[in-house]
C-alpha cells in the first residue's frame, strides 16, 4: 500500500495547502454565483451572503433582535435584499407591495416553507402545508368551525376559564404571565378543537399512564408542550434531543386522537367543534383519512396557542408600561361590568364594546410579530414582480416591516393604541397573515384575548415583580423570565 513519505515536501505542502485552497474556491465560486443570479435577465436583488454557503448569514441574523438585523441590511441594501439564512438563499423584504403579492400567490406561484421538524411534527397533511383546491377546502372547514356564529355559543366557555384563572390569582401574589396565558389558550384551543373537557375517553388511560398531568386534559397539554419545544430544532431523531422527545409526545398525542376518532367515526358522540368538521365530507365529497384528521387537529391546537398565548403576554407587558392607558382600560371594562348582573357571564355583544381594548391588541399585533422572524414562501418556479426577481426554489422572507414605516405609522416605535381609532391603509397590517392565508382562527384569538383582560383588568392591578429582562426571539417572541407580576385585588 501506498503511503506518503515525509521525504516528499512537496507533495505535503500541495495536500496541506490545495485543499484549503479549492474549498476557498468553491465558496467564493458558490457566493458569486447567487450574488449574479439572475431571472429574464434582471438580477436578485443586493444583499449579502457571506462566503459560507450553509451557514450564510444565519449568526449575524438569529443571535440579535430581529429588526436589529432588519435596519442593519435595508439601511443597506433598501426594501428588499438577499440574504441567506438555515441554509437557504432567500430575498427577505419590507415592502408592502411585494408582500401582498406574495401573500395572493401562495399556492399558485408559492409554497409555504417551515423548518423540517416543524414539517415533520406538524404532519405532512397539515392544512399549514397543503396546496390548490385540497387548500381551499380544508380552510373552509376551518373557518366554519371558528367563525363568529360558531364562536358565540363558546363565548361563555371561554368566560368561564377566564374567570377560573383569576379566581386563582386571589391565592398568590406573584404570577407568571405567560405561564398562565399559555395554559388558558391550550385549554381552550383543545375544548374547542376536540371538545375534551365535555368527553370521556376512559379508553386512552392506558396510552397516557407514564404521561405527567392528573387527568387527561393536562396530559395533553403536557405532550402538546413537549412537540411544540421540537419545533424549531435539528431533526435528529437521537435521544437526548430536543427533536426526539417531541417526536416520542407527538406518537402519543396521535395515539389519544386516534381514540377520540374512532368514538366520533361511530356517529355516537357528536359535538360541535373542529374535530367534526374535519370528520364530515368536504365540499366536495371526499372524506379525509385519520391520517389527515389527525395532523389538522396537531395544527390547529398549535396555532390557536402561540397567537393568544404571545398576543397577551406583550398586551400585559405594555399595559403595565403605561398606566394612564391602564386607568382607561380599567374605566372601559368596569363600564361593561356595571351592567352585569353578579356572576354573570361575558357574551359577544359585550366583548363588541370593548373599543380601546381592542386597539390595545392591535397595537400589540403591530409592535410584536407573534409568529417570530419572518414568513417564508418558497417560489415553485422563477417568477418576477415588477423589478424584482425571485429565481425558483429560492426563499421570500417577508417580515412584515411596514409595521414599523412612518409612513403608515407615525412614531412607530411607540405605544400607541390610539392609531387604531381609524384603521391603516390596506395591506400595511398583518398580523394574521393576508389573502388564501389569512388565519382562520383570528375571531377566535381576538375573543380569549379581550375576555382575558375583561377578568384581569376588573378583577387586578398589577405592577412587575422583577427588573426588564431580555427578549427570547425564537421559537416565539417572550420575555426570558416569562413576564412575573405582582396582582394586587381590586376592591
Amino acid at each position: 500500500m501506498a503511503t506518503v513519505s515525509l521525504q516528499e515536501p512537496g507533495l505535503v505542502v500541495g495536500l496541506f495547502l490545495g485543499a484549503p485552497l479549492l474549498l476557498f474556491l468553491y465558496i467564493l465560486y458558490y457566493a458569486i454565483s447567487l450574488h449574479t443570479t439572475s431571472v429574464e435577465g434582471v438580477r436578485v436583488p443586493r444583499g449579502n451572503f457571506w462566503l459560507l454557503p450553509l451557514l450564510g448569514e444565519s449568526i449575524s441574523a438569529l443571535t440579535v433582535p430581529p429588526k436589529q438585523f432588519i435596519d442593519r441590511q435595508t439601511r443597506k441594501y433598501g426594501a428588499m435584499f438577499t440574504t441567506h439564512i438555515g441554509g437557504d438563499p432567500m430575498i427577505m423584504t419590507t415592502d408592502v407591495d411585494l408582500t401582498r403579492w406574495v401573500y395572493q400567490q401562495t399556492n399558485r406561484l408559492f409554497s409555504v416553507l417551515s423548518p423540517k421538524a416543524t414539517y415533520e411534527l406538524l404532519g405532512h397533511e397539515s392544512i399549514f402545508y397543503a396546496k390548490g383546491d385540497h387548500h381551499l377546502r380544508l380552510r373552509k372547514v376551518f373557518a366554519g368551525y371558528l367563525s363568529t356564529q360558531k364562536l358565540v355559543p363558546f363565548t361563555p366557555r371561554i368566560d368561564k376559564m377566564a374567570a377560573s384563572i383569576m379566581e386563582s390569582w386571589k391565592r398568590k401574589e406573584r404570577v407568571i404571565v405567560f405561564d398562565e396565558a399559555k395554559m388558558y389558550a391550550i385549554h381552550l384551543a383543545l375544548a374547542q378543537l376536540i371538545s375534551i373537557d365535555t368527553q370521556e375517553y376512559p379508553c386512552m388511560d392506558h396510552i397516557f399512564a407514564h404521561v405527567p398531568g392528573e387527568n387527561r386534559l393536562e396530559k395533553l397539554v403536557y405532550l402538546h408542550y413537549d412537540i411544540e419545544s421540537g419545533m424549531m430544532s435539528v431533526p435528529l431523531n437521537i435521544p437526548g434531543t430536543a427533536y426526539h422527545k417531541a417526536n416520542k409526545a407527538k406518537i402519543l398525542f396521535r395515539k389519544a386522537l386516534k381514540v377520540i376518532i374512532n368514538e366520533r367515526r361511530t356517529g355516537d358522540v357528536k359535538c360541535n367543534d373542529l374535530l367534526e368538521g374535519l370528520l364530515s365530507p368536504l365540499e366536495d365529497g371526499t372524506l379525509l383519512d385519520d391520517e389527515q384528521v389527525m395532523d389538522n387537529v396537531i395544527t390547529g391546537v398549535g396555532a390557536a396557542e402561540v397567537t393568544t398565548t404571545t398576543a397577551l403576554v406583550w398586551m400585559v407587558k405594555w399595559i403595565q408600561e403605561n398606566p394612564e392607558l391602564h386607568r382607561e382600560l380599567q374605566n372601559e371594562m368596569d363600564a361593561i361590568k356595571k351592567t352585569k348582573a353578579n356572576g354573570e357571564e361575558l357574551t359577544y355583544d359585550d366583548i363588541k364594546k370593548m373599543n380601546l381594548t381592542l386597539w390595545t391588541m392591535y397595537e400589540t399585533l403591530r409592535l410584536r410579530k407573534v409568529t417570530g422572524f419572518f414568513i417564508a414562501r418558497t417560489a415553485d418556479q422563477d417568477v418576477r414582480y415588477k423589478d424584482v426577481v425571485i429565481p425558483k426554489n429560492w426563499v421570500v422572507a417577508m417580515t412584515h416591516g411596514y409595521h414599523l414605516d412612518p409612513n403608515y405609522y407615525p412614531e412607530p416605535e411607540k405605544f400607541n393604541p390610539y392609531r387604531f381609532q381609524t384603521m391603516p391603509p390596506a395591506h400595511t397590517f398583518t398580523p394574521f397573515g393576508a389573502s388564501v392565508r389569512l388565519c382562520p382562527g383570528k375571531e377566535m384569538a381576538k375573543i380569549e384575548i379581550l375576555t382575558f383582560m375583561y377578568h384581569m383588568l376588573t378583577s387586578f392591578s398589577w405592577e412587575p415583580a422583577e427588573p426588564e429582562g431580555e427578549t427570547i426571539w425564537h421559537l416565539f417572541p417572550h420575555p426570558r423570565n416569562k413576564l412575573p407580576i405582582k396582582v394586587t385585588p381590586r376592591t
